[in-house]
């Protein structure tokens, strides 16, 4: 609302942001008693598995607060339809946790957490190539699969990152766990709004500038006989229509971002030493 670093609030609001996290690290790493103790990054596991923290925060629920907006905003969705539409990501979520409740074990959760952190990446990719026709069972798959995908992550991550920590660390180790992972939702629903507002009013002027009675496309069939740019009506309706495509490839590149950020990452999970066996 206030449009990022345009407004002075948020830049003193962002200096207060940067100094209080210089003062955080300073005490954590000199104090004998930090809040939180950072020496507990050095164990690679732990260190790693808040990065996939965050990454996950990121990556699960942006297109859940998406998704309503752009069915009931550019589809014309009723509420409830949206409702029963967003519920099979729910269906795939519990699916994948009482499948890895029995088998978890049988498998290396390194492998889980590819499996999963992929799950979440074809989705997204062909979420991204979705246009204002897309139908109901295109929306009801990728959720699914994106469910799964969440469920698939969350054991194993949680196995793996305390995997190599001294046990008498784990109850601190979580909590700042948890923290970094609900950071990183925050994070990633701000950068997706950001995107999606950015990017659709830049492609909306870039649009606007092709609407003109001297673009050749104009004098044609079909846009010749349902256009008249003389008319108020005719020019709300292009109007509209110039928008929610704008806002369309809005959507699209966040889905794509979250993407390429769900492949970029997958390299890094055989970085993590595999649990031993109990």
């Amino acid at each position: 609302r206030q449009d990022w670093f345009e407004a002075l609030e948020i830049q003193i609001e962002a200096g207060l942001c940067l100094l209080g996290f210089y003062l955080f690290v300073v005490h954590s790493l000199s104090s004998t008693n930090p809040i939180v103790n950072l020496r507990l990054m050095r164990d690679r596991n732990y260190s790693l598995g808040m990065l996939f923290a965050f990454i996950y925060g990121m990556l699960t629920l942006p297109p859940m607060i998406l998704l309503p907006p752009f069915l009931s905003g550019l589809q014309g969705y009723p509420v409830s339809t949206v409702g029963l539409l967003m519920s099979p990501r729910g269906l795939g979520l519990m699916i994948a946790m009482l499948v890895l409740g029995r088998i978890g074990g049988r498998i290396d959760p390194r492998v889980t957490l590819f499996a999963g952190f992929l799950m979440l990446g074809i989705p997204s990719l062909y979420m991204a190539r979705w246009n204002l026709d897309v139908g109901a069972f295109e929306i009801i798959w990728t959720s699914v699969v994106q469910g799964i995908g969440a469920g698939a992550i969350i054991v194993p991550l949680g196995a793996l990152t305390f995997a190599t920590l001294d046990p008498r660390h784990r109850t601190e180790a979580a909590s700042m766990w948890n923290l970094v992972r609900s950071a990183g939702s925050g994070i990633g629903i701000s950068v997706a709004v950001f995107i999606v507002t950015r990017v659709a009013n830049e492609t909306r002027a870039g649009l606007v500038e092709h609407v003109s009675p001297f673009n050749p496309a104009f004098q044609y069939w079909p846009l010749a006989g349902f256009v008249d740019q003389g008319s108020p009506t005719h020019l709300a309706q292009l109007d509209e229509l110039v928008t929610r495509q704008a806002q369309l490839i809005g959507y699209l590149d966040v889905f794509q971002l979250t993407a390429w950020a769900a492949f970029m990452i997958l390299p890094l999970v055989f970085l993590l030493a595999k649990p031993k066996p109990t």
